[in-house]
Parts: structure tokens; sequence; C-alpha cells
């Protein structure tokens, strides 16, 4: 009988081990979690947590009528508030309620809980204020383990039981989870209600009752009552609703019965939200303001002290560090990593658990992205609520690999391979998956238990209390840095003072610091928060950075005495996270020696959410040496340049090779023949680059209609320049005359490959069209030419007030040249190295170097060039594109230029739109001009070329609203501040925008060789290897796809060494080519691995994209680079004077080719309207019979449309709905895919993207921008280059598909042919419209320049015959010129060179400029932007090199030229007009003394060269 009983017992307990495991899972997890619940001992480390506990405990006085509540902090700020428990008039007042907690920075319900829980314990028990940590604490636990549970069901209801039991095993023991458990915050609260939010969606979808709805209401409205950041949960709200409707099994479902349950949803979650927080109704503008304030401080790092420890975090890169290092382990982390990809990949093949995976990452990933790219501020705690879902990812993901080498196991034991080993392997890939789940499970358990140790030590700050109560006499006084976080408790013995350290720098602070640390004892630090976070930005704490890092190295007379930590730690090993590395400070002597014993594991740093709160780093320092006030004050505001982070700079061995090499005579030659006939010789680079890539460019072009013949010149330089850069970029070769043609040999040898492969082909093609690539030929010599006789006509490389920044472009194109390998050196920052995207500047350089050509007259043939490229790839893009319809769609089998229909002709409106048409100010400029004359007879205005660069005008920022509320708060003005543009009526000071809406034309008339500028023919280049992909997908094999990804990849990382802004543009134009690739490779029959090659594309492409250029990126840093919401919206007005032209071409193009599509469209929404008019028993009926998916994303498309409008954001409305637009128009074409389609998808999809871009300018900007003007200015130009390709190619394909026949219109009644002929009426009006400003623009920038006639190349040769006037002084020109001749000719190598130095766009630098010398600092404006973090060091200069040339001290001016090791001083007639007469005749004393010596002397300037510095 026992036997029988044990066995009945064993049997149940096999059949309940599911519910065994859960519980037993759920009792080990409220264990974890409650151990070590009063880990802070009552002291309130957690700030958050004692600021909920202080804000109850005051609700809770003033509700009991307690004696002290007077002394509630609340009373201060509102005084009318009523003790007791409020009336009901009362408690709608919300200036009276004691009820409205006046704080919602975190969810009012968990202050109303915790009053609610000490109202029923007060009759038997008084709990102080931090008692209530037990209840507070021991609630999130409860939380936690309750979403351990519903992660249980929600894993076995999505996936399988096996996956919901291992998900909450390894959530029980995420330490993320039960670290946050033992903090009385809403994270585990928020994890709660989302994941009962999940499966009440899913019983949504699965039943639609309306009891479902009900539940989700109720479950949501709680969820945002704890904190509204849960915004993001609309996402999978919507797609909760749209499964609903759409369920496949369940087709005939009302619409408008969906709609109705969810109202009621949305209704209850509404009033649940509105019972649980009243007062974010009642007091609506306390509760926006308190948000918009938390949502502004996420979003700006630095706004708070305790956030600057973000600033220069790098986005995502620092989230996944912290969120799969520290908050889940590195092996439970990549498994992660890897979870969420498998649910991506399953969504994207449509997996049958698709829905699933879909509805967890509308959850994940929009949050992710949001703190990713939106918030510069990357507490751990923003990312937790996504936790629980990345763990179910994982435990699917490693369950399902499982499934899958069991099912490969079983399949090799039936079918054994040929290869034995590999046999075994298959075999055995279970128990090899067994063993990786295992050692997961074991990483994880192990760092759970390391990780609790924590909780079994006293809190270091506790330790630290305790060894100075036991070390330290009372009365001692004590610095305490802690200004902005927590404190050392129990101190009131000692003379305890506190460091302001987050006051502006200046002397009287470090004065104050100075006299507290001469009188201290001690130094106290709870944290890194302080010194972690100020070291962060030395540019803006300079001294304080200082302080930190003199205190650390000892020498301020403190030393390292004793430091507290409580480092997660199991069997004697440690896991260490570093706070000093970050901060770029030294690690206190003797620190090593305090650490807890054992091995140590240093995992870097840690988020201030992962340490500071329950086991932070203290640290005591001792001061032993006894400073006095003066020498403490001196060390304080003394900053040792050698110790400041200064990144960017050469080492000493670069340094050398740079210095060393670059002699000027030794690479220009101005007697050579090709100084003598510059523009045949630079010709001659260029078209021999053509020929040798010629045949290469018909391998990667084939597919297209001219196999790329005209596109062959970019190919060739880009290669060509590109093996030369990488040659010296890895040291393997000096930059040199060699360099170029070691590069041209290597496209020789692939042409010879491509020869012997196919010659045959490509001589056959070349016979049989040499007239077009003649013609192509010819259309680059005209433009090339044409705009050589511009330059020719306005060479000069300066103009103090039009001259724009040639200035900068030269020197930066004379210090590649000079420069021995990459990066250059910068020749406006002595010792450092280009920061800057100088690979246009690189291309122009490898011209010069091959050629010796002068660079002065190298930058006037450079522009032309980029500009002859431009119209050559312009028109080789549109005419491949229009080539290729007509052969699809004609029987003609050959194009002529002599009809209009000739793809010939098409190819050159492109070259024309993009290119050389303007915008529409030139019309309304001549208008003006017109009506000047005529009606005032004031006569003809002069043409402002200028002006049609600035279309927008400066804008205010938006007043943010409850339609808008992602747009910053506007700031109120404060006293301290100046506001130029006068107050408003809110009391703030209006943030103005300037805007730059250059075009091409433009751009390359004003001639500033630019990285915008410089870009366009490459992105053309990748815009033609994009196409050719596509198109290739359908006929080539294997081996050319790969090769011409390459290529595409090489062109797009060309992209962001050229013109970084372009690289993102670009990247999405590849991406999409390669989804319009898909329909071309499906119908490609006998071809295997699709869907891998493309995926393989889609990765390859990017990732080879930024691996070609490492040596690029890893020397390049970049600065404020983060998103931020525009404050600033473009008129529609505005927008369609930029780009009217084209958008009347392209609107009229989507609307030929959908019309069909539109008016069926049209006819659905009229019936959806009608149903609402009908009786109910018809509305079923119609609805059912009419709607279809494409009608419900009409009315959504609608809905976003008016929104905007309603928001004020018209031209993004209007933008909206060109978008929508080109979607139909794709849609229409893949519908009726045919051989035309894929050009046909090209034009719509140039079109598309460039609408995309301009929509998102209307929302988004780049962090540190002025206003939003680069923003503007960058996506623009790229926006214009997408668009004048659609619309030419749009242009030609009405007229192929006689568009323009009047012939055709008659046939359809006299009011078509009345409209028609009015849209020729418009369109001929905008395109002569567009050509004002060529004609009469090129026309003013000629003439505007100096009083000259010169007509040459030579940029500088405006200096031997102008006098220029600075502070009202005459200056000959000529002086500098000759001086500067001189410096080229005698000076060897690149020396450091001192000269007078001015802001931008004045004579400042011209030594460095016209020589490439590095001089102490150029320009300071954009050194400031290409240096960001080190800035500081520009004002720095700035100040040395005033020092220099005005101090008459000769021993600080040595002090200066050895602190730069500078070689040559100039004193021309700038430097005597800038600077004191005393210190410029203070050189003649160093001469004298024998420290200088004359190099050069004429009666202007003189030059000096150092002979001896005192190394002292």
């Amino acid at each position: 009988m026992n036997s029988i009983s044990l066995r009945s017992l064993i049997n149940g307990l096999i059949n309940h081990r599911i519910t065994l495991s859960i519980s037993a899972i759920i009792l080990v997890a409220l264990g974890l979690r409650l151990y070590g619940i009063n880990w802070d001992q009552g002291h309130g480390f957690h700030p958050d947590e004692r600021s909920l506990y202080m804000q109850a405990d005051c609700m809770y006085r003033i509700l009991t009528h307690h004696s002290t509540y007077h002394d509630c902090a609340i009373f201060g700020d509102f005084p009318n508030i009523k003790p007791g428990i409020p009336t009901l008039g009362i408690f709608f007042d919300a200036a009276q309620s004691p009820l409205n907690p006046h704080w919602f920075p975190l969810g009012s319900i968990f202050i109303y809980l915790i009053v609610f829980i000490r109202l029923l314990i007060s009759p038997f028990a008084d709990l102080s204020l931090l008692d209530m940590r037990y209840v507070g604490r021991t609630l999130s636990s409860i939380a936690d383990v309750g979403s351990i549970y519903l992660i249980f069901i929600l894993g076995r209801r999505m996936f399988s039981q096996n996956v919901g039991l291992l998900a909450a095993f390894f959530m029980s023991i995420a330490v993320v989870h039960i670290q946050n458990s033992h903090f009385y915050r809403p994270e585990t609260f928020i994890v709660l209600f989302v994941l009962l939010s999940y499966w009440f969606m899913l019983n949504v979808v699965e039943c639609r009752r309306w009891r479902d709805w009900s539940l989700l209401g109720l479950s949501v409205g709680i969820t945002f009552a704890t904190k509204v950041s849960v915004l993001p949960l609309l996402l999978p709200l919507s797609l909760t609703y749209f499964f609903s409707v759409f369920r496949q099994s369940d087709r005939e479902s009302n619409l408008f019965d969906s709609a109705q349950q969810a109202i009621v949803g949305a209704v209850i979650a509404l009033a649940t939200f509105t019972l649980l927080t009243p007062y974010a109704f009642i007091d609506i503008a306390e509760f926006i303001a308190d948000n918009t304030w938390e949502a502004e401080i996420a979003r700006t790092a630095g706004k708070m002290p305790y956030t600057i420890q973000y600033i220069g975090s790098i986005p995502f890169v620092y989230e996944l560090k912290h969120s799969f290092f520290w908050a889940l382990g590195i092996p439970l982390g990549i498994t992660a990593i890897g979870g969420v990809i498998y649910a991506l990949v399953n969504t994207l093949k449509k997996a049958p658990s698709w829905k699933t995976d879909m509805l967890i990452l509308s959850w994940v990933l929009p949050n992710f992205f949001l703190v990713g790219l939106f918030f510069e501020v990357k507490f751990l705690r923003y990312l937790f609520p996504i936790m629980p879902f990345i763990i179910l990812l994982a435990s699917r993901l490693m369950l399902a690999i499982f499934d899958n080498t069991r099912t490969l196991s079983d399949s090799e034991k039936t079918r054994p391979s040929k290869l034995p080993l590999l046999s075994l392997f298959k075999i055995h890939t279970p128990h090899l998956t067994v063993v990786g789940i295992v050692l997961v499970v074991t990483a994880s358990l192990l760092y759970c238990i390391s990780f609790l140790s924590i909780y079994s030590k006293p809190h270091p700050a506790i330790a630290a209390s305790d060894w100075i109560n036991q070390n330290v006499g009372p009365a001692t006084t004590i610095l305490t840095d802690n200004h902005w976080t927590e404190g050392i408790p129990n101190l009131h013995r000692y003379n305890e003072r506190q460091i302001p350290i987050f006051e502006d720098d200046d002397i009287p602070k470090m004065r104050t610091l100075a006299s507290n640390l001469s009188r201290a004892q001690y130094i106290i630090f709870y944290s890194n928060f302080t010194y972690g976070s100020i070291n962060r930005i030395p540019e803006k704490f300079p001294l304080s950075s200082n302080y930190y890092r003199k205190l650390f190295s000892g020498e301020l007379g403190y030393e390292f005495e004793k430091s507290f930590t409580s480092y997660p730690n199991l069997l004697g090993i440690s896991w260490k996270n570093d706070i000093f590395n970050r901060a770029n400070l030294p690690e206190p002597k003797q620190m090593d020696k305090s650490l807890q014993p054992g091995f140590v594991i240093n995992l870097g740093y840690a988020d201030d959410n992962v340490v500071n709160y329950d086991h932070p780093t203290v640290m005591i320092f001792k001061n032993t040496h006894l400073l006095t006030i003066e020498q403490l004050t001196s060390k304080l505001t003394w900053l040792d340049d050698s110790k400041l982070p200064i990144g960017l700079m050469l080492d000493s061995s670069e340094l050398m090779l740079q210095q060393d090499g670059g002699t000027w005579s030794q690479i220009i030659d101005v007697t050579s023949w090709t100084n003598r006939f510059p523009l045949l010789a630079w010709l001659l680079v260029i078209e021999i680059l053509w020929l040798i890539s010629l045949p290469l460019a018909f391998f990667v072009f084939r597919p297209l209609p001219d196999r790329g013949i005209m596109l062959a010149k970019l190919l060739g330089i880009l290669g060509a320049s590109y093996i030369a850069w990488l040659l010296a970029s890895l040291h393997w070769l000096e930059f040199s005359r060699t360099s170029m043609l070691i590069g041209m040999i290597c496209m020789a040898s692939l042409s010879s490959l491509v020869i012997l492969k196919i010659g045959t082909q490509v001589l056959n093609f070349l016979r049989k069209h040499w007239k077009l690539l003649a013609i192509g030929e010819v259309i680059f010599l005209i433009a090339f030419l044409s705009f050589t006789w511009v330059r020719m006509a306005n060479p000069d490389l300066w103009h103090f007030a039009r001259g724009g920044e040639k200035p900068m472009d030269l020197a930066y194109i004379n210090a590649i040249v000079r420069s021995s390998y990459m990066p250059p050196f910068d020749p406006w920052f002595s010792g450092g190295y280009l920061n800057y995207y100088y690979w246009g500047h690189f291309i122009v350089a490898n011209f010069i170097k091959f050629t010796g050509i002068t660079t002065s007259v190298a930058y006037n043939l450079a522009i032309p060039t980029f500009f002859a490229l431009t119209v050559l790839g312009a028109y080789s893009l549109v005419f491949n594109i229009t080539e290729g319809i007509r052969k699809t769609t004609s029987s003609v089998t050959s194009c002529s230029i002599s009809s209009l229909k000739s793809p010939i002709i098409a190819g050159m409106f492109g070259g024309a739109f993009v290119a050389i048409l303007g915008n529409l100010d030139g019309i309304f400029q001549a208008s003006e001009s017109l009506w000047n004359q005529m009606q005032n007879n004031q006569g003809y205005l002069a043409f402002d070329f200028w002006q049609s660069s600035r279309m927008i005008p400066e804008l205010a920022d938006l007043k943010p609203s409850f339609l808008t509320f992602w747009v910053e708060e506007r700031l109120v003005h404060t006293s301290s501040i100046f506001c130029g543009y006068g107050l408003r009526l809110d009391n703030t000071c209006p943030d103005i925008s300037p805007h730059i809406t250059e075009f091409p034309f433009f751009s390359f008339l004003f001639a500033d060789l630019h990285a915008h500028v410089m870009a366009i023919p490459f992105t053309l280049l990748a815009l033609g290897l994009g196409l050719s992909l596509m198109l290739g997908l359908q006929t080539q094999s294997k081996v050319w796809i790969f090769i011409t990804s390459a290529f595409l990849a090489l062109a797009l990382g060309t992209l962001w060494a050229i013109n970084s802004w372009d690289y993102p543009v670009y990247i999405l134009a590849s991406g999409m080519f390669i989804l319009l690739g898909i329909p071309i490779l499906l119908k490609r029959p006998l071809f295997s691995n699709k869907a891998l090659i493309l995926l393989g594309i889609a990765v390859f492409i990017p990732l080879l994209s930024m691996l070609t250029f490492f040596p690029f990126h890893l020397s390049y840093e970049t600065f404020g680079t983060t998103i931020k919401s525009s404050k600033w919206q473009t008129p529609l007005f505005n927008y369609l004077q930029i780009h009217g032209l084209f958008l009347f071409i392209i609107i009229t193009f989507l609307l030929h080719h959908t019309q069909n599509r539109l008016l069926l469209n049209m006819s659905r929404i009229k019936t959806l309207m009608k149903a609402y008019i009908t009786p109910m028993k018809d509305q079923f009926n119609q609805f059912e019979a009419k709607f279809t998916s494409e009608g419900f994303i009409t009315i959504l498309w609608a809905m976003v449309i008016t929104y905007m409008i309603i928001s004020g954001y018209q031209t993004g409305a209007f933008l909206t709905v060109l978008l929508g637009l080109a979607t139909l128009s794709i849609s229409q074409e893949l519908r009726h895919y045919n051989e035309s389609s894929p050009y046909i998808l090209f034009i719509i999809s140039l079109a598309l993207l460039s609408f995309a871009i301009g929509l998102g300018v209307e929302f988004i900007r780049v962090g540190e921008d002025i206003g939003r003007m680069n923003t503007v200015f960058k996506f623009y130009l790229s926006s214009w280059v997408l668009m004048g390709l659609s619309s030419a190619s749009a242009l030609w394909y009405l007229y192929h598909m006689k568009f323009f026949q009047l012939r055709k219109w008659s046939s359809v009644g006299r009011t078509n042919i009345v409209t028609r002929t009015s849209w020729m009426a418009i369109l001929s009006i905008l395109f002569i419209s567009s050509l004002i400003y060529p004609i009469w623009g090129t026309k003013a920038r000629i003439a505007d320049r100096f009083d000259t006639d010169q007509i040459t190349l030579n940029g500088e040769l405006f200096m031997t015959d102008v006098i220029h006037w600075e502070n009202d002084t005459a200056m000959i020109l000529r002086s500098d010129y000759d001086a500067i001749k001189w410096l080229r000719t005698n000076v060897e190598g690149s020396p450091t060179i001192l000269e007078a130095q001015t802001d931008q766009y004045r004579w400042g630098s011209r030594i460095s400029v016209y020589t490439g010398l590095p001089t102490v600092l150029g320009w300071p404006w954009h050194q400031e932007q290409q240096r960001g973090d080190y800035s500081y060091a520009v004002l720095e200069r700035a100040n040395d090199i005033s020092v220099a040339f005005s101090t008459p001290n000769a021993g600080q001016k040595l002090k200066i030229i050895d602190k730069y090791a500078i070689k040559y001083i100039i004193v021309g007639q700038l430097e005597k007009i800038l600077y004191p007469a005393q210190g410029i005749e203070a050189f003649q004393f160093m001469l004298d003394q024998g420290t200088l010596r004359v190099s050069y002397s004429d009666q202007e300037t003189t030059i000096y060269q150092v002979v001896e510095v005192p190394i002292s």
C-alpha cells in the first residue's frame, strides 16, 4: 500500500511538474528580492525613492492634520492647502486639495498607495517617513514576482510551455530585476501592467470580446498611471486593433464594430487613469509642465547636473553595453540580442509566429530607438520595461535552436552526410546546444549569486561612516564632495562642509575651494558622480576638472586614505566597475590595495543606475601636506596644458613624419609644363582615368543601357584616389605622385581582367554606340570648359565680404598636399590632425600631387571638374532610366538625338535639372526689378545672387502644444541671459534659426570647395551603382552581384568621408533599391538562395562601406551628432519656391501613374462615408462589400494629414500627401509588374526619398546645429539632386506616354485640352523662371570681386594689385604675396608658423592658407566645431597668439614658441595693425638676443626664424 501511495505521489508530481516548477521559481524569486530589503538601513540612498516617501509623508501629515504638517516643504509654494480629508469642493480645487501632490515626475499612484497603507497601519504602529521602505520595497518585489508569473503564461501562450518556464527562470535570477525590486520606483510596476496589458491584447486578437477590450482598457489605464513615459505602448495597442480587425479567420468582421470596442476600452483606460491620477486633469498645467520638464532633462544631457555624465555617450552602444553587460550579464545579454534579431527575421519572413513577434518588437524596438536616438540621458532604468520581453525572446531562441538541431540530427541519422566528421557534428548538435543553454543558465545564476553579495555587507557609505567615527576625532573638518548626490550618514559631530562643484567655474569659486581644502583634514566622495560628470566636459568646467586631476594625482597635498566598495563577489572573484577611465582621471595611488581581497575583473564603466544607489565606491582622502591657501589657489587656477585631455593630436612619431615631409618646392615646380598648360594637364589626367576605367565600368554597369561609359570617369577618379589614400593611411607608402600612379595601375589591371573576360563584348558595344560615348564626352567638355571660363572671370580665393570659406578649403588642400601620410595634419591647429570629412579635398590634392599644378590654379580647375562630373552623372542616370523604359516599351531599337523622345535629350534635361537650373527666386527678383522700373521709374534692381540661397527666412521657435508634445519647451528668460530679439509675451526669448537653401548651381557658382559640393557627383555614382545592382539581380551572376555590391559599398563609404551628411540618405536609397530588387529576383528562375542573397547584400553593403574607410573612422571623432526634435517649420510657400518646377512635374507624373487607383480609393472612401448616414441595418452590407486594407490605410493617411494641418505643419502635411501618392504609385507598379517596372520604380523611389527627407527635416535636426541651419542646408541639397533626377525622368516619361500630344487630347474633350494647355504653360513658366538664376546669377557673381580685371585661373593673383582695409588701415597685399612665395620656395618640410589670428572670413591665417604650413590657430569657429570636446584648447591658443604678439616680455614669447614648437614667425602689415607696437618691437630685442634671426624681409613684412629656444 505504501509502495502504491509513493508511486501515485511520484506520478502526481510528474504530472504537475510545470506547476511545481513555476511555484518554485516564484518562491525563489521572492526570496531573492526580499533578501537585503533593508540595504540602506533607512538612510534613503535612492533619491527618487526617498522623494516618494517624503511626498507621501507630507500628504499623510496634512490629511491626518498632524501637528507638524506645517513643516512640509510643499506649504512654502502652496500655502492655501487645507489640511484634513478634503470635501468634494476642495478635492477639485488644485490649490487647496491636500491630495494634489504638486509633483508629477513619477506616478501619483505611488504616493497614494503609501499614504493608504500607512493610514491602515497607523492604528497599530506609527511608522516614520523612511520606515515605509519596508512597505514600498515589498510591494516592488511582489510586482516583479507577479511579472515573472505573467512572463511564464505569456511565453507559454505565445510560444510554448518550456519557453515560458525558461523565461520565468531567467527573469527570476536577472540582476536588473533583483536590483530594481529593492527600490520603490515605478519600473517594476510598469513591467507588471505592461505584461498584463499584453495578456489582454492577446485575448482581444483571439476572441474580440467586449470584456477583453474592457480589461485591456483597465490595464492600460493603470499602466499610464504608473508613468506617462509608457507612450510607446500605443504602438502594440494599434497593432492589436489592426490584428483584431484583419484576422484572416474572420475576414467579414466589421471595422466599426471593432472600433466601438476599442473606443470603450479607451474610455475605460482614460477613466482608470483619471481615477488613479486625478490631478493630471484637475491640475493639468502643472502636470504637463512637470512631465515636459522631465522629458527635456532626458532629451538633453547636461541640462541638470545629474545628467552631465551622459554627455558624449555613443547612442545605442551605451545602451547595449549596460543592458547586456550589467543588467543581464554577458551570456544572457548576447543571447537576448540574438533573440531580438531572430524575432525580426521571423516577422519579415512571416513565419507562423510573426504576429506575436511583431507585437513584442513593437514594444521593444521603439523603446530602444527612442532612448538611443532622442534621449541623450541614458539611465539604465529607461530600458527596464523591455527587459522581460528580450528575456522571453532569448529563451525562445535557445529552445528554437535546440528544436532545429534535433531535427537536423534526426535527418542526419536517416540520411547521413558523405563526410564522417560533418555527419558526427550534425548528429551531436542537440547535445552541443544543451551545453550552450546550460552555460548561459549557469553563468546567469552565478552572476545573480555574486550580485546578492552586495546585500550581505553594510552599504559602503555606512561602512565609511563607521570608519570615520572610529578613526577620526570629533570636530574635525571634513569636505564632502557630494554636490547633487547622496552623502555619508552620521557625521553630525564633525565640521562638515560641502563643495558646490557644479556651480560655474571662476576664480572666486577656486579661491573658496582652496580655502576649504587648506582647512579640512579629509575629503569624502560618496560615489564617482561629481568627478565622473565634471570631467566629461572639461571645456565647461576647466578649473574643476583641473582640481580633480590634481587631487587624484596628489598635487593638492591630499593622499588617498581608504575606499569602501561592495563589488558583486563570488568565491573571491569580484566584478569591478571602472570609475576613472571614462572620466580621463588617474586612479589614486594605493587605491588598489584598499579593494576587497581576491581576484578582480574590471568590466569597465557602469551606469549610475547600476552602482551608485546600493554599492557605490566611497573614497576618503587625507590632507597630509597641509598646503596653504595661496599654494592651493595657484595650483587650482593654473591649467597645466600637458594634463588636459586634448584629443585629435598627432603623436610624436607621426608629427615628426609630417613635419619632415611636404617640402613645397619638391612637390610643385612652377616652371613645369603642367603649370604652363594647367588646363591641358588636368584634363589629360581625367581622360586617362576615364579610358583605363572604361572596361571595368562596362562590367560593373553591365545591366545599364549605356554600360556605364559615362560614369567611368567617376569610377576611375574614385578608384585611383582610394588606392592612393589607403596606401598613405596604412603607412604602406608615402603620399606622393607614385601613390596616384599605383592607383592608376590597379584600375588598369582590373580593366585588363575585364578585357580578358569580355573584351569582345566591350569592343562591339563601343563600335555600335561610339556616338553615345562621343555625346557624353562633348557634354562633359562643354560643362567643364564653360565653368572654367566662369572661374577665370572671378578666380579670387578670398574676399572680405563675399569670399566665403575658400581660404579654409585651400588651407586644407595645401595641408593634404604637404602631408606624408593620412590623416593629414591640420593647418589651422598645429600639432593636430584634420578632424574633418576631408576626402573630397584629398581627391583634389591627389591630382595636384600627380600633376604638380599650383594649388591656387588647381582649386579653380577642381570646381569645373566637380560641376562637369555632376552634369555628366545626372545625364547618365536619366539617360539610362529613360532608355531602359524606351527599350522595354517601344519597337524602335535605337535612340536618336534628333527626336525629343530621345533619352539623350532626357539625359540633357537631367544634367540641367540637377546642376544648372536655379530655384524660383529668379522670377521673383526679375518681377521686383521690372516693377521698380515700370512703377517707380527707379531703374532695374541689381540681381542678388546670394538671396537665392536663403529662401527660407529666419524663423522663431514654435510654441509647443498638446498636439506637438515632442517640441522642446521654450525657456523662460533669465536676467543673466541677453535676449537680442526682445522678450515675447510668455517671457521667453525667441530661438531664431537661420536657414541655408543652397542648390547645386549656386554652390558651384559660389565656388567654396566644400564637402557638399564635392560629394554631389559621387552621390550620382552611388545611385548609378544602385540602379545597376537592382537591374542586375535579374540576369547577372552571383560573382557579379558581389563585385557590384562591393563597388556600391565603396561609393557609400566615400560619401561618409567626403560629406557624412549624405551617407544616411544614400544608405537609405541603397536599401530602397534592394527592396525594389525583391520582385526582380523573385521572377528569376533557377536561381538558388534568393532570400539569403538579398539579406547578404543588405548586411554586406553598409558593413563594407564602413570597413573600406576604417582608417578614416579610426581617427575621425564626431561631436554633437545626437538627433533632436526641430522647433521650426518650413513655410509651405518657401518650400514651393525652392522645389516648384520639380514638384509640378513629379506630382503630374504620380497622378498620371495612379489615376485609376486614386479614383477607386476615392470611391471606396465615399462608400464608407455613406455608411455613416445610411440606416444601421444597411451599414454592414455596404462595408463588407467595399472595405479593404488599402481603404483603411487611406483613412489613416488622411487622419495623419489632418493632424499635421491642425498642428500647424502645412509643409509636413503637403509632403505626407506626396509620400502617400508615391507609395500608391509604387503599389500600382508592383501590381502590374513588367520589364519597364524597375526603371519606373526607380523614378518613384527617388521622388519618395526626397519627400521623406523634406518631411524629416520638419521634425528632427542634428543636435548641435545652429537652429536647424545645416540640417536644412545639407538635406535639402540631397533632396534637390534626387528630385531633379526624378523630375527629369518623369518629364520624359510623360512625353513618351504622349501626355503632351494635342491630337490625343482632342479625343477627350475641350475641357481637357484647356487643362493640358494650361499645364504646359505653367511648365514653361516654371522652366523659364528656373533659368533666370543661371544667367543673371552668374553675371552678378562674376562681378562680385575685387576691383581687378584679371582673367586667370590663378586664384591668388588678386594679391598682386589689391589694397585691403583692415581696422581702417590700408594693406598692400602684394607684400604678403611675396612672403608667401618665399616660404613656399625656401622652407623645408612643414614646420609650425606663428601669424596673426582673426575671426573667420577675415585676412587672418593667410600665410597658412596659401602655403599649407601649420599655424598655431586658424579661423576659430570651425576649429571649435571640429574639435568639439576639446574646443577649450582653441580659446587657449587664441589667447596665446595674442600674448605672443602683444607682450613685450621676451620670456613669455619664448614659452609660447616652445609650447607650440614654432619655427617661423611672420610679422607683416596685419600683425602690426592688430597688435600693440611694443609687442611687435620685442621681436627685434629677441633678434639682438640671438633667439631669432631674419629669414626674409621687405618694407612691410619680416619673417623671423627661431634659432634657439630654452628648454625651461
